[in-house]
């Protein structure tokens, strides 16, 4: 779907485009604008309770590492070494980030601003932000197929959770 949104100030306006693609109990969104970096997002439509922020590790990070800001390393030496991971349910993070999701990030490093699961009001939300050209069709593939192993990852996850 292709659409304007209003501009600053409601004085101009910009494309923004949105694709939906269905998954599981819900949809892949894909929303790109002229004015902003290409935003992929879930909604589990429910509260799975559980939660991650991932992004480039940078100076001030491992400063405070030194002051005792907890990371979840998940030994993997060339990806804990370019991404900080934020959680609280470190055996989950573990297990999602397999070898295919940390290839694929380590491989799309400079195009990925931050990947977070995160809940909002009721629901989880997992968004990634990039800023690569919604326009190459084979990335874009690619982080679809990325989005589809990692929400399966929770989705397996969170089931084994409450069968136990």
């Amino acid at each position: 779907m292709i659409k304007t949104a209003p501009g600053i100030g409601g004085l101009n306006s910009w494309l923004k485009v949105e694709m939906k693609i269905p998954f599981r109990n819900s949809q892949i969104i894909f929303t790109a604008s002229e004015a902003s970096s290409l935003k992929i997002i879930y909604d589990f439509n429910k509260n799975i309770n559980l939660e991650f922020l991932i992004y480039h590790e940078d100076y001030m990070d491992k400063i405070g590492k030194l002051f005792g800001q907890k990371e979840v390393e998940i030994n993997n030496s060339e990806f804990d070494r370019i991404y900080f991971i934020k959680s609280e349910h470190e055996a989950f993070v573990k297990k999602i980030f397999n070898s295919e999701v940390t290839g694929y990030l380590i491989k799309r490093e400079r195009c990925i601003a931050n990947l977070k699961l995160e809940t909002i009001k009721y629901n989880s939300f997992l968004e990634l932000n990039t800023p690569f050209d919604e326009r190459d069709i084979i990335a874009m593939e690619m982080t679809l197929n990325f989005m589809k192993n990692i929400l399966t990852n929770i989705y397996e996850f969170s089931n084994a959770s409450v069968k136990s």
